[in-house]
């Protein structure tokens, strides 16, 4: 559709100076009057379609935009945990926000380049057509000059572009790491060094910036000028030849006005491929995750095929012989062996780095070991197989899952709560209970709007504990066999801990409990104790 509005400008064109030649020469003046009149009214439609087309661009620019943000949204929700370890929250906020922003102006840029080339070419076929070997001429030598300017440009900016995009990554991050370090520099006298810090990046990023745009600008200066001055050193030749231009004067305008239209598409032929090169490192990235987002999806639609298991933990939880380490890296576990009867309350202890957070990611299926198995029951998740063959689980359908920093959603307790659940699944009852159980309810009830107080940023602000305690409570809304917590509790005092354990034990009575700790008093109140040392697992009680 794109392609209309340039073929009309040709069309108009190429009709406008043939009607102004034949009134020149003496033609019918009524004839070239209903010609003009008829290139003002194609002129009003070009106008008119060219409004449909841009509410059209419109509508396929915020599509596009909110189409790949909400892929690479549900990639960074679904990718695997070693894809998902290698980033850091500002690039993934870049990759969802930004890239997609960059990516869709890469293709809106690209179209308008295309489109700028055949508008450049057919008036380059006018101009030559008209005005002979003088319109080759100048052809050639724009021609010469854009490309040599692109050539010369292009490694600049792509250098710019990705020194710029790094950088506004780096500073996202100290932004998010400042907010999350709050306390810690607070008490500091020392923080003007952050700022000093923050201050000299930014400046790097800015100055990159403007050398960048810097060089936009001279590449148009240069390239209006040098045409320009090509023109007029051309006519002076002619003149000073001697040449009689009375004859030529038609063709001179010609060659002139199609120029500077040659010119001005150009120079935007040249500024568009320096934006696409400046964004190339956003859209390759988003391509890549594009591509990477279609093996999950692939890999998701497979395991959907074949028979299905529910996945139960009525007997135990086994690992056998498990071994895992990460690409690249040393050995953390080496044949490890662990037995947890259902119902019973396990503690995972050992000094940090040793494993546990490793080993509790292999238990809830984030991560897939080198050798051994680990079966639910019957069913292996290493193997994604049962008694009876291969089968595909869910293994959220038995397990709860409590880190030990819960992600703090923005909405209401309630939203913060029951947010897996589906709206009209939500139950007021449960929750209370699960506030109940991670004795946050009484701070709840004490919140302007009780269970629909709105928390988070745009509301109520938590203390640590709270938001820990907040995370409890959605862990445990769900419906579970086995909960699994990674310092879940850390950030509690020893009798708040203790108190919310038994309530657990009381409460949850036949389910079973997995937890990784550093707190002896909490361990040895466990039915079990696991301890992770030198690449092993031991049992202690």
């Amino acid at each position: 559709m794109s392609l209309l509005s340039p073929v009309l400008d040709l069309v108009s064109l190429s009709m406008l100076f043939p009607i102004l030649d034949g009134v020149a020469s003496g033609g019918p003046e009524k004839t070239a009057a209903m010609e003009l009149l008829f290139l003002g009214l194609l002129m009003v439609f070009k106008g008119a379609y060219e409004l449909v087309l841009a509410k059209l661009q419109a509508s396929w620019q915020c599509d596009s935009n909110w189409l790949l943000a909400v892929k690479m949204y549900d990639l960074a929700v679904k990718e695997e945990l070693p894809r998902h370890n290698a980033k850091n929250e500002s690039q993934v906020l870049h990759n969802v926000r930004r890239d997609v922003g960059e990516t869709v102006m890469i293709l809106a840029l690209f179209k308008g380049t295309l489109l700028n080339g055949i508008l450049l070419a057919g008036y380059a076929g006018l101009v030559i057509v008209q005005t002979g070997i003088s319109g080759i001429a100048c052809v050639l030598v724009l021609g010469v000059a854009l490309g040599l300017l692109r050539k010369v440009q292009e490694k600049k900016t792509l250098y710019y572009g990705n020194e710029v995009r790094r950088r506004e990554i780096e500073l996202a991050g100290m932004t998010v790491g400042t907010y999350h370090a709050y306390k810690e520099f607070a008490i500091d006298d020392k923080k003007e060094r952050l700022t000093e810090r923050f201050s000299e990046e930014a400046l790097q990023k800015e100055t990159i910036t403007k050398d960048y745009l810097m060089q936009q600008s001279v590449t148009s200066v240069m390239l209006q000028t040098f045409i320009n001055t090509v023109i007029f050193v051309m006519l002076a030749i002619v003149l000073l030849a001697g040449v009689d231009i009375s004859g030529l004067i038609s063709a001179i305008v010609l060659l002139t006005t199609v120029l500077t239209k040659m010119v001005s598409v150009a120079r935007g032929i040249l500024m568009d491929r320096n934006r696409i090169n400046f964004a190339e490192k956003s859209y390759e990235d988003t391509i890549d995750n594009c591509r990477y987002y279609e093996t999950v999806l692939e890999k998701q639609r497979s395991a959907e095929m074949g028979r299905t298991h529910t996945l139960t933990l009525k007997k135990a939880l086994v690992v056998r012989d498990v071994s895992f380490a990460y690409p690249g890296g040393p050995t953390i576990l080496d044949h490890v062996d662990m037995e947890i009867p259902a119902g019973k309350t396990v503690a995972l202890i050992g000094s940090s780095g040793m494993g546990k957070t490793t080993l509790l990611d292999l238990i809830v299926g984030l991560l897939k070991p080198d050798g051994g198995a680990i079966l639910y029951d019957d069913h292996d998740i290493v193997k994604n197989e049962d008694s009876l063959g291969r089968c595909r689980a869910n293994i959220g359908d038995a397990v709860s899952y409590m880190p030990q920093s819960p992600a703090v959603f923005e909405g209401t307790v309630r939203d913060c709560v029951a947010f897996m659940a589906a709206p009209d699944q939500v139950s007021e009852s449960k929750i209370v209970v699960c506030l109940k159980s991670a004795m946050l309810y009484e701070d709840v009830k004490q919140m302007p709007q009780g269970i629909d107080t709105v928390i988070g940023s745009q509301g109520l602000r938590l203390s640590g504990g709270q938001y820990q305690r907040l995370g409890l409570a959605r862990a445990l809304y769900k419906n579970f066999e086995l909960l699994v917590m990674d310092e879940g509790t850390a950030s509690l005092d020893a009798d708040v801990e203790t108190e919310i354990f038994q309530t657990l034990k009381r409460e949850r009575k036949g389910k079973t409990v997995l937890l990784a700790t550093h707190h002896q008093m909490l361990a040895e109140q466990c039915d079990m104790v696991y301890e992770v040392c030198g690449r092993r697992v031991i049992r202690r009680k």
